[in-house]
Formats: structure tokens, C-alpha cells, sequence
């Protein structure tokens, strides 16, 4: 889901602008990967959130660990706003906003889960965020929600909120680990 400022930037930012967009992003996730197709949702319609989906494919998606196969980072906590031991004025996010990303991987036969990270959800007075791999029918599943509810985070609550995404950014850096099964006939 994307805010107002994202939804301005999808509705009037030209198609092949937006395609070398999508087509860095996953080059970033896999080196070499190809964009094969995406779609966006409705952008005239305030009550939806914005979705983008595409479909890729890429050489090397998977990071090879002996035999194991690992699945990229798909989501982390930023910790780009509370890289100050203090602050002496608020941090404003101007709006409310709410941030999901839903991720979906089929796997081949060849490969299955060895290692899922586990859900991180979190609480806080100023935001809701929640990271969580899943399972099913040879598909990883990846969800990641950021609720914010609070427009400011104080100087003398900085501190706090400084711990609490430190924190977050060491729980979410995990990554799917797969393994390689043989293939009998």
C-alpha cells in the first residue's frame, strides 16, 4: 500500500518511468533478474490502497550456503531516522500512514523450507508493525505492515523510540533458508 505522495507519483509519473523503477527494484532483490510483467491497482480510488504486483525472474534469486539456498532479505526495519544519540527538535511524519507489502515465492520441487524466520510484531505508541513468513502449497509467503499512529515522536520520547526500532531492525534481519531435496522418479 502506498501513501498520497506515492499514489501522486504513481498517477503522474510516466509508464516507462515507472517500469525502469520496478525494473531497479528487482534487479536490487536479484542481479540480472528480468521484469517479466507488473500492474498497478487503481490510483483514482481514495479508498484502496495502491497495489503493485509484478512477476520476475532472475538468475540468481537465491544466495547458495553449502547445500542450503538462501531466500533474500524481503523486509527490515529502517533505522535511517533514529541514527542520532539525541534530537533537540520532534521528527515529523506530516501524516498518518500505512505501509504493506505482501511477497509470494514459488518454490521448485527440488527445494523446500529448512528454516522460516520467526513473526515479529510490535506495538508501540507511535506506530503497529508486523513481519511474517509463512508456508503453503510450495509457496513462502512474506507479510509486512507499518501502522503509523502518532505524526510525532517527541525529542523526550526519542529515546525510547530510538531503542524500539534498533531493536526491530536486529529482529527483522533474518532470511528464509531453503534446502535441496533430491528428485525421485
Amino acid at each position: 500500500e502506498y501513501d498520497q505522495g506515492q499514489r501522486y507519483w504513481l498517477k503522474y509519473t510516466k509508464p516507462v518511468l515507472i517500469e525502469e523503477y520496478l525494473k531497479s527494484t528487482v534487479n536490487n532483490l536479484s542481479p540480472g533478474g528480468k521484469l517479466l510483467s507488473h500492474t498497478i491497482s487503481d490510483t483514482e480510488d481514495l479508498n484502496k490502497p495502491i497495489e503493485i504486483r509484478m512477476e520476475f525472474e532472475g538468475p540468481k534469486f537465491l544466495t547458495e550456503a553449502g547445500e542450503d539456498r538462501l531466500v533474500p532479505q524481503l523486509g527490515g526495519f529502517s533505522t535511517s531516522l533514529v541514527s542520532r544519540d539525541e534530537r533537540s527538535y520532534p521528527i515529523d511524519f506530516r501524516t498518518l500512514d500505512e505501509f504493506d507489502v505482501m511477497v509470494k515465492i514459488k518454490l521448485p520441487e527440488n527445494l523446500i523450507i529448512k528454516y522460516l524466520p520467526p513473526p515479529v510484531i510490535k506495538n508501540t505508541p507511535w506506530f503497529t508493525y508486523l513481519n511474517k513468513y509463512s508456508f503453503s502449497q510450495g509457496i513462502i509467503f512474506f507479510e509486512e505492515s507499518l501502522v503509523h499512529k502518532r505524526v510525532l515522536v517527541t525529542p523526550e520520547n526519542y529515546e525510547e523510540y530510538k531503542r524500539i526500532c534498533e531493536d526491530l531492525a536486529r529482529q527483522t534481519d533474518k532470511q528464509a533458508v531453503l534446502e535441496r531435496v533430491s528428485q525421485t522418479e
